[in-house]
C-alpha cells in the first residue's frame, strides 16, 4: 500500500514577524490546548497549503502568511509552498518542480503527483473535471467548523461539482474504479450533447410550423429546375386522378344500370301479381258450379282449374322474388350514392390541379414569385438544417450508447456488495467500542448519521471510522492521513471523551497517520503530543528568524519565478518546468 504522510508544517507571518514550525509523528499525533490557542488554525493551514480550503475563518490571522507543508509520498519527500494564492512544489533537495498561480493548475499537478484520477462533473457546464485536493482529503478530515453535522460541509468548494460525495466515497472505497468516473463524466457530456440536439430539432420544427402558417409554399416556384419538377409532379398527379376518375365513372354507370335493371324486375313482378289478383277473383267465382268447363277444348273437370295449374304457388314465389329484389335495390342504391360522392371529390381535386397547371403555364405576378421564392428557400434551409442536426444526433447517441455499455461493464455488483458488507461490519464494531446505539434505517456509504446530544459526535466518529477502514484496504492501495478536530463535541464528559480518544488511539488502521486536536487532557496513549497554551499566539516572535532561515528561500524562489514567467503545466502534467 502506498503511503502518504505529513511530516512538518512551517508558518511565517512577515506582517507580525511571527512564525511556527510543527513536526508530526508518522503514526499517532495529539495536539492539545484550550480553545483559541491555534490548534484548528494549524491543521487548516495544512489543507490550505495543499489546495483544499476548509470551512470557517481563521480568527486573528494574517492572510499573507507563508505556509510550507512537507509530506512524504512513499520514499520521496516534497515541500508544498503557499503564499497569496500561488503554490509551488519542491523536492527534498529544495529544487523547484513546478509552480501554479491558479487553483485549476494546482489541481492538475497535485492529482498527477498523487495519482488521484477521480473525475467529477462540473455542476454549471456538465463537463468532466479533475477532482481537486478538497475531494482527495474530504473523507479523511473532520473539521470542527464543517464536519460535525449531518452534511458534508468540510470543504465549501465542492459545491461546484454535481453529487461529489457519493462519487468520492465510491472511489476511495473501491466500489468503482477510477476509469468508471472518467467514463461517467463523459456520459454526462454526451447526454448533454444529445439533449441539445433533441431540443434544437423541436425548436426547428416549431419554427418551421410557424413559417408554414405565416408564409405557406404557394403554387409559384421561381427556381427553373424546381418549377419544371413541380410541373411534372403535378402532371403525373393529374393523369393519375384522370384515370381514377374514368374508372369511377365506369363504376358509377354500371351501378346505375344495375339499379335500373333491378327496378324493372320489381315493376314486372308487381305487374304479374296484379294480374294474378284479377285471375284469382274470376276463378273463385267459377268454383261455385259443380264442374269446370275448359273454354278452349270444352272438357269438363271435377277439380278446380286453379288447383291443376298451381297458379297460387307461382304467385307466392313471385311475391318472395319481389321482396328480395327490393332489398337488393336498397343495397345497390347505397353503393351508387357512395360512388357518386367519391367521383365528386375526385373531380374537385382534378379540377384544382388542372387550375394550378393552367396558372403555372400562364403569366406570374411579381409578388407571387417573390413570396414563393422566399418560402421555398426557407423550407429548404429548414430541411437542410434538420438533416444536419439529425446526423449529429445519431453520432452523439452512438457515442453515448458506447460509453453506457462500458459503464455497465465496470459496475461489479458483487464487489460493491462485499465492500458494503465490510463497511457495515466496521460500523457496528465502532458503535460497540464507542458505546453508541445503532442508527435507524438501512446503512450505506452515504448514510451520514444525524443525532443530537453527546451520542451524536460518537456515532459520527463511528461512521467515519468505518469509512477509513474500507478506504485503507488493499483495494485502494493508498494510506491517507486522518485529521480529527476535535472529538470532544457537544461537551463530551470525561468518561466519554476517554472512550473516544482510546478508540482513536487503538482501533483505527495502524498504517494510517493520525492527527487529533483536543482541549482536555487524556491518558490515551499516542506517539506524540503537541501542546498549545497561549490564546491567539500559535505563531510566536521567538520562532520567526529560525523559520525564515528554513523556508525563506522557497517562497522567494517561487515568487521570483512567477514574476519572470507564468505558471505552466509540463507536457505530461507532472515534472519540472520547461526552463527549470
Amino acid at each position: 500500500m502506498r503511503s502518504f504522510k505529513f511530516e512538518s508544517i512551517w508558518l511565517l507571518s512577515h506582517g507580525t514577524r511571527k512564525a511556527r514550525r510543527v513536526d508530526f509523528h508518522p503514526s499517532r499525533n495529539l495536539i492539545q490546548g484550550p480553545n483559541h490557542t491555534g490548534k484548528s488554525s494549524l491543521v487548516k493551514n495544512i489543507f490550505i497549503t495543499l489546495g483544499a480550503t476548509p470551512a470557517g475563518e481563521l480568527e486573528q490571522w494574517d492572510p499573507h502568511t507563508v505556509s510550507v507543508v512537507q509530506f512524504r509520498l512513499e520514499e520521496k519527500v516534497y515541500r508544498a509552498v503557499h503564499h497569496n494564492g500561488a503554490r509551488a512544489l519542491f523536492d527534498e533537495a529544495d529544487k523547484l518542480i513546478w509552480i501554479a498561480d491558479s487553483h485549476a493548475v494546482w489541481t492538475e499537478l497535485f492529482a498527477d503527483l498523487i495519482g488521484f484520477n477521480l473525475t467529477l462533473t462540473d455542476r454549471r457546464t456538465g463537463k468532466g473535471l479533475r477532482a481537486d485536493p478538497a475531494s482527495f482529503f474530504l473523507p479523511f478530515y473532520i473539521d470542527q467548523d464543517g464536519s460535525w453535522t449531518e452534511r458534508w460541509d468540510t470543504f465549501p468548494s465542492l459545491i461546484r461539482f454535481k453529487q461529489p460525495v457519493g462519487n468520492i466515497l465510491d472511489f476511495f472505497s473501491g466500489i468503482k474504479p477510477a476509469e468508471y468516473y472518467q467514463l461517467k463524466s463523459q456520459q454526462g457530456v454526451l447526454s448533454k450533447e444529445v439533449d441539445t440536439r433533441i431540443g434544437e430539432i423541436k425548436l426547428l420544427d416549431r419554427a418551421k410550423k410557424r413559417l408554414i402558417n405565416t408564409l405557406p409554399i404557394g403554387s409559384v416556384n421561381f427556381s427553373e429546375a424546381d418549377f419544371q419538377t413541380e410541373i411534372r409532379s403535378l402532371s403525373v398527379e393529374a393523369n393519375k386522378l384522370n384515370t381514377a376518375q374514368e374508372n369511377l365513372r365506369l363504376k358509377y354507370v354500371r351501378e346505375a344500370e344495375f339499379v335500373a335493371d333491378v327496378q324493372r324486375q320489381i315493376d314486372v313482378a308487381y305487374a304479374a301479381l296484379r294480374d294474378y289478383t284479377k285471375d284469382r277473383k274470376y276463378l273463385n267465382n267459377l268454383a261455385a258450379s259443380p264442374e269446370l268447363i275448359c273454354p278452349t277444348c270444352g272438357a269438363a273437370h271435377e277439380e278446380p282449374f286453379l288447383h291443376f295449374l298451381g297458379y297460387a304457388e307461382d304467385a307466392r314465389i313471385l311475391e318472395e322474388l319481389a321482396r328480395g329484389l327490393k332489398i337488393e335495390l336498397a343495397t345497390a342504391q347505397k353503393e351508387l350514392i357512395t360512388t357518386g360522392g367519391e367521383l365528386q371529390a375526385l373531380s374537385g381535386n382534378y379540377a384544382r390541379i388542372n387550375h394550378i397547371l393552367e396558372k403555372k403555364s400562364g403569366e406570374l405576378q411579381f409578388k407571387e414569385v417573390v413570396e414563393s421564392q422566399g418560402a421555398h428557400a426557407a423550407h429548404r434551409a429548414f430541411n437542410s438544417e434538420r438533416e444536419q442536426i439529425n446526423k449529429e444526433l445519431t453520432e452523439w447517441t452512438s457515442k453515448l450508447n458506447a460509453v453506457s455499455m462500458q459503464l455497465n461493464e465496470l459496475t461489479d455488483k458483487k464487489r460493491a456488495k462485499r465492500i458494503l458488507g465490510e463497511f457495515r461490519d466496521a460500523y457496528a464494531a465502532a458503535r460497540v467500542a464507542l458505546k453508541v446505539s445503532e442508527p435507524k434505517g438501512r446503512l450505506n456509504l452515504l448514510s451520514r448519521p444525524k443525532r443530537s446530544g453527546s451520542g451524536g459526535p460518537r456515532l459520527l466518529l463511528a461512521y467515519y471510522a468505518a469509512l477509513w477502514k474500507i478506504c485503507h484496504s488493499d483495494q485502494v492501495g493508498l494510506s491517507i492521513p486522518v485529521v480529527i478536530d476535535s472529538p470532544n463535541q457537544q461537551d463530551q464528559d470525561d468518561v466519554n471523551l476517554h472512550i473516544v480518544l482510546a478508540f482513536i488511539a487503538d482501533s483505527l488502521p495502524q498504517s494510517m497517520q493520525l492527527i487529533v486536536c483536543v482541549t482536555k487532557d487524556s491518558d490515551a496513549v499516542l506517539d506524540k503530543r503537541i501542546f498549545f497554551d497561549k490564546e491567539y499566539s500559535m505563531l510566536d516572535n521567538e520562532f520567526y528568524d529560525k523559520v525564515e532561515s528554513e523556508i525563506g528561500h522557497l517562497y522567494q524562489q517561487m515568487n521570483a519565478r512567477l514574476i519572470t514567467e507564468p505558471a505552466q503545466l509540463s507536457l505530461d502534467g507532472f515534472g519540472e518546468l520547461s526552463n527549470s
